[in-house]
Order: C-alpha cells, then structure tokens, then sequence
C-alpha cells in the first residue's frame, strides 16, 4: 500500500513539472555577426560563443543555396539576413544584394509568422542598419501587412555626433556596442518574445583586413557584446522560468585569396556556422549540412508557430524534433514526373503534390494538387504527368515537415512554331499581340527595340518596359509561350549606340528584368545581354543564341555619298579592324557552335548580317566582324543555321553561301511590330531573295520535324494575320 501511494506522489509531482515546464513561455533571439568565416571562428578563443556552445551546439553550415542548381544565391550580406528570415533562397524571396531592389514580400520573415500566429507577442530589432527592418522585414509595409516591431533600436549610424564616422570604421564598433547595450537591456527588463540583433563591425575589418589581427579582435569584441545578451537571457530564464532559444549565426564566409571578399561560390564564401543553447541535433542535422535557411523553421517550432502555407515553400528544416525528408529532387522526362527525396524518418507515407505555374519566381500562391502518396521508405516516386506548364513546383509532405524542389519543364516537347519580332514603340496603339497569339507560338523571340528608351535615366528605361509588360496581350502571349531575346539600340538606351553608352550594364541588367530571367540565371554573371537556350528533347532540339550587338560594339563613322539624281546623303561606313562582339562574346559564340548537337541554330542578331548595301546599321560596317562570324559557322558547321534579324521597319530574306557549310545561309529580318516606313522605297539588297515588305509584321517559323532532315517555313505575317511572304528552307 505504501509503496503504491509512493509511486502515486511520484508521479504527480512528474505531472507537475512536466506541466510547468509545458507552459514555460517561449521566447528567442537571433544574432547576425557579419561576415565571419567558420574557420576563423573555430581558431578563436570567443570564450562566450564558445560556452553557449558548450551548453547547446556548434555547427557547420553554409549559405548560396544549391551551388548548381535554381536556388544558388550570392553570398552576400542582405541575402544572407533574408535567407535567414524566410527560410527561402534568393530565387524565392528576391534580394540578391545590399540595395534590396524589390523584395518578394509573398515569402514572409519569420517576424511575419510569429505576429500573425500571436498578435498580443512582442517582437524587436537591434540594428547597425535600419534597412534590416524597414526592407527586409518591411515595418510598415501594406505588403507585409502593416508589421511593426514593438522594440527597436537602429539608425544611429545617421547620427554623427554621438558617432562621428572615421576612416578606420572605430564608429561601427561604437554602434554595435550601442546596439548590443540596447538589445541586453530590453530583453531584461521587457523579455521581449523575438528578437533580431545584428552587429557589423566584424565585416567592416573582414573588408580591411582580410584575415588578421584586426579581424581577431573584432571577433573579440563581438563576444563581449554577446556577453551582455546571453547575461539577459540567462537572467529571463532564472527570474521568470521562461525558455529560450539564442541561435548566433554569420551571413558569409570569405574569399580564400584574402579574406576580404565575398559574394561568390567558393567553399571558404559558403561555409558558415551556427551557434545555439539548444541541442540542434536531429535527424537533419545528422543526416545533412545544415543551412542558414533552417534557422526560420528551427525558431518557428520553438515558438509553436505552425502556417502550412509557408512551410510548403520553405527551403530550410527545421534543426529540432522530428523530421521526415529532405533533399527533394524532381525531373520530367519523357512525359514521366520522377520525384527522389532522402528520408530522413522512414516511418509513415508521403504525400506528393504538384503545382503547374508560369513563372514560379512570382507565383506563390500557386495551389498545389496531391498527384499521389507512398511510403516515406521508398523515397522514390514515378508517375506519368501530361499538364502543360512552364515550370512544376514539387511537394513532398511527410508526418513532421515539408521539402519541395522546382522541376523547369523546358524541352519536353519539340518546337513547331516560333515567332519573333522587332521595334515595338510602348506608345502606339497599333498593336501585333493578337496575331501572334493567332499563331499559337511555343516560343517568342525579341529581336530588339523591344521598347522605345532612348534615355540616360534607369527610371525612365524601367517605367517604359513596364509599359510594355502591362499590354494585355503580351500578358497572354507569357502564358503560353517561351519568351527569350536580346536588346537593339533603343531599348537599349541609345540611337545606334555601342560600347560608349555609359548605362550599359545597368540597361542589361533591365533588359533581363523585362525577359524574366532569374537573378541567379549564369548568363547575368557575365558582361553584356547575350544569351541561349536550347529547346526540345534530343534528337530535335533548338538552340536560339541571342547576340548582344551593342554592349562591345565599337564607333560607327559618317561618310557623306551622292545619290544618281546628285543628291547628298549620309550614310555609315564600312570601317576595316572594328568590332561588334567583343572577344568575351566571339570565344562564347564559338564555344555555342562547337559540336552542338541541336538540329537547329537560330541566331538572333538584332541588327542584319547580311544585307550590305543600304546606309544604316548593319554587320557590313564593320567587315572583319562579319567575315569572322561567316568564318566561326563555316568552320564549324552547326546543323541547321538561320539568322533572325529586326532594326529595319520593314522584312526579307537574305541569303548567302558559305564554303563548305552544305547549305544557303539565310538571314530572316521582320521588323516593326507597331510601325514601318512611311512609304515603299525600293532598296538595294544584292542578297535579298523575293520582295521588300514595307508593312508591320512579325517572323514565323514553323518547324517541319517529319522529313529526313528539318524544314523551316519562313512566314512574314502582317496586321490581321495576312501572310505577306513565305520561304521554305530544307538543310
């Protein structure tokens, strides 16, 4: 009986503490130390990171994203803090660098769900940089749904008297200092719920002074300053029995040269660390390299925060508790979805969900449909999938989380109708959309003077794409179609501008905007717009190469001629020794030639190749350029060669032999979309082939995949969907 009862009060002074313990309020902060590499970090004393450490966790981890994947991010500070704050890679939550254009909002920070979960709760900012919260976490945005923060502390860097700026950066030290004071004595004395303190100065001396001494002893100040925060912490935890969860964490390695750089994909650049109080050792952990994108979700089940939206698209997982998969891997073949994922609890089934979108970078709110549902053990899945799309978003749901990959499904189909086209002015209301969307094109070809910018301001560039991106019908042509290109001059900024228009980067930059290639495409991590793609499964691709002519072009010159009736006339001449290319874009060109295997190559150039007798701009200006192009595809051969062109406000055919090619080489030019010449005027063209069209029109392409070799039908189509011209062309 005695013991009976014994066991009795034993087990209700378990219950007891067990349900003190259940009902501990829960709280967390968060700590960015900037730019610290984990090998620099692992050599340093760092007494106090290193006992917290001690009590919980220290991990490896690393920042980028998939280094060869949709996800891989620059390993950059402002990325890195947001990465951190929505579990989500750059290519979701788009801010790829410390100006923080335009970031995706649709992903929310971790401040976002924890307001929303608990609106009464508390949150707080402790900032070197008032960005953090006005930006990225958007304190009073409408985007964000009004969030603001309860307690903050940022903006002294503005103040320069109480921090007068030095050449030696000795004021952001003062700064962190402040900002680090202000963050221990809110949390003391307020015990707010979440909080986000980040301190700079460790990579103000990274960027110095590399690897140094100075570095070390801003790592040394670091410590102290997180000294006083762990002291609150610690005393919340006495005082108040509250549970807390501290994850201390860097945004960045460095290069391996100097320790001073960062931002690119080198090991050094992408290993960081992770510090905790808490045991961060489950299945993930174990299992995987953990990531700054799992400290959203690991500060999310800590606080009991649950929103099943959000988790679908979360990159990170969670570094607590149970997990279920993890590295989720998706690709389309032949009309057959195959999804592999590591789990990481093999016990229970996973759902498998599918969303079918355009544009997976804007589409957030894509819902998903279950497609079917196995075994977590399997961790394979095989299932036919016909839905058109340009891109299916891939959900593997276990018992305790979600993992998701992106599968591009470009190529599954062969290519049948292309359209393109050139001189497209925002401001005329005569417009083309609805005749190419007549067509039905798999893919859309920008030839150039795909707006009228002609303009030095990046504003005034950005707010004219814009305008053409609102047109209704170009809307529904990008929700159907393939839509890649290049640049001409007014688009570009500048009437028959070249290498000398000193926005030329920034106008590329706009350029791939408008086209929609994402920020982490490997094609913006070179100078100049040009580009390619290869379309179609094998044996029947299309590999359209888009030249830049303008970004390496050299200087035009005028020349004055007379005319047979003895009148003068301007014109540019044929100048021996000048480029259009550039040799970064010429070894690049030869590089996309070079034992391709597409059955087609369609080079668009944007001013015409082959046409060389007319006065205006052309590849026949600059004659070493253009024996060297005809040399580069003669030499090696590519299958199924053909030139697109634009500029002209008017279309043809011209054609030319090549030694040894084995076929004409032809040159389609198809310009204005919403303007030609005022009036027909022959012109001489001693390599046209049929007539000069002087009407709007767009190219067609229809490609003929049933012959022993290809064939081309080549189509000039005008308003209402005339056919005006067409070609065949058999390789």
């Amino acid at each position: 009986m005695k013991s009976s009862t014994i066991q009795l009060v034993f087990a209700f002074l378990f219950f007891l503490v067990f349900s003190a313990q259940s009902q501990q309020a829960k709280k967390a902060v968060f700590i960015i130390a900037d730019g610290i590499p984990a090998d620099v970090l692992e050599k340093h004393p760092a007494p106090v990171m290193k006992s917290i450490a001690r009590i919980g966790t220290y991990t490896r981890a690393y920042v980028g994203g998939d280094k060869n994947g949709y996800s891989v991010s620059p390993t950059i500070s402002a990325v890195g803090y947001n990465s951190l704050l929505t579990g989500t890679w750059a290519n979701k939550h788009n801010v790829w660098g410390n100006d923080i254009e335009q970031p995706n909002y649709s992903y929310p920070t971790i401040f976002s769900l924890f307001k929303k979960r608990y609106p009464s709760k508390t949150i707080g900012i402790f900032s070197t940089w008032t960005d953090n919260r006005t930006k990225l976490v958007g304190d009073g945005l409408a985007a964000t749904g009004n969030i603001r923060f309860d307690f903050i502390s940022d903006g002294h860097e503005l103040d320069t008297i109480r921090y007068p700026h030095d050449k030696q950066a000795a004021y952001i030290s003062k700064i962190d200092d402040q900002v680090a004071a202000d963050a221990a004595t809110t949390i003391r004395e307020k015990g707010v719920d979440l909080s986000w303190v980040y301190l700079e100065y460790t990579d103000d001396m990274g960027h110095r002074y590399g690897d140094s001494p100075e570095q070390n002893n801003a790592i040394s100040k670091l410590d102290q300053q997180i000294e006083q925060i762990w002291k609150a912490v610690q005393y919340r935890q006495t005082k108040f029995s509250e549970d807390w969860m501290i994850v201390i964490t860097t945004d960045h390695g460095r290069d391996n040269m100097s320790g001073k750089d960062h931002g690119g994909q080198s090991d050094r650049e992408r290993n960081t660390w992770i510090i905790s109080n808490k045991k961060l050792d489950n299945a993930h952990v174990k299992a995987d390299k953990p990531a700054v994108v799992d400290i959203a979700p690991t500060l999310a089940r800590h606080l009991t925060v649950s929103d099943d939206e959000a988790e679908k698209e979360w990159d990170g997982i969670s570094m607590t508790g149970k997990v279920s998969v993890s590295h989720v891997q998706a690709v389309l073949e032949n009309g057959q979805l195959r999804i592999q994922w590591k789990p990481l609890l093999p016990e229970g089934k996973v759902k498998i969900l599918v969303a079918a979108c355009q544009d997976p970078y804007q589409e957030t709110n894509t819902p998903y449909l279950q497609i079917g549902e196995t075994d977590n053990a399997r961790a394979i899945f095989s299932k036919p999938y016909g839905m058109k799309a340009k891109w299916l978003k891939v959900l593997v749901q276990g018992k305790y989380n979600h993992a998701n990959a992106w599968v591009k499904t470009t190529g599954q189909d062969p290519l049948t109708t292309i359209a393109f086209g050139s001189c497209d002015d925002q401001y005329r209301s005569a417009k083309m959309w609805k005749e190419i969307n007549d067509q039905s094109p798999q893919l859309w070809i920008w030839g150039g003077d795909n707006i009228y910018g002609d303009s030095y301001s990046m504003d005034t560039l950005r707010y004219k794409y814009r305008l053409q991106l609102a047109q209704p019908g170009y809307q529904q042509l990008k929700q159907t179609a393939w839509i890649t290109g290049t640049y001409d001059d007014h688009d570009y900024g500048v009437n028959d501008g070249g290498k000398e228009y000193k926005f030329r980067q920034e106008s590329r930059n706009i350029l791939f905007d408008f086209l929609g290639f994402p920020k982490n495409d490997p094609d913006r991590f070179h100078e100049g717009a040009y580009n390619s793609q290869v379309y179609g499964p094998a044996g029947k691709q299309v590999k359209v190469i888009n030249l830049d002519t303008r970004y390496f072009r050299d200087t035009l010159e005028r020349e004055m001629y007379t005319l047979p009736n003895g009148q003068q006339e301007s014109r540019y001449k044929r100048v021996g020794g000048r480029d259009i290319l550039g040799e970064a874009q010429w070894k690049w060109l030869e590089n996309q030639l070079t034992n391709s295997t597409a059955a087609i190559h369609i080079i668009n150039s944007s001013i015409q190749v082959i046409a060389s007798d007319h006065r205006f701009e052309k590849w026949a200006n600059f004659p070493d350029a253009q024996k060297r192009l005809y040399d580069l595809i003669a030499k090696t051969k590519p299958k199924g060669v053909l030139i697109i062109s634009g500029d002209r406000h008017c279309a043809e055919y011209s054609t030319i032999e090549l030694p040894g090619l084995g076929y004409p080489l032809y040159d389609f030019t198809s310009s204005g979309l919403t303007h030609s010449w005022p009036a027909y005027r022959e012109e001489l063209n001693t390599h046209r082939v049929g007539s000069l069209i002087a009407e709007r029109n767009f190219g067609l392409i229809r490609i003929q995949w049933d012959k022993p070799q290809p064939q081309l039908h080549l189509q000039v189509i005008g308003a209402g969907g005339k056919p005006l011209s067409e070609r065949t062309i058999a390789y």
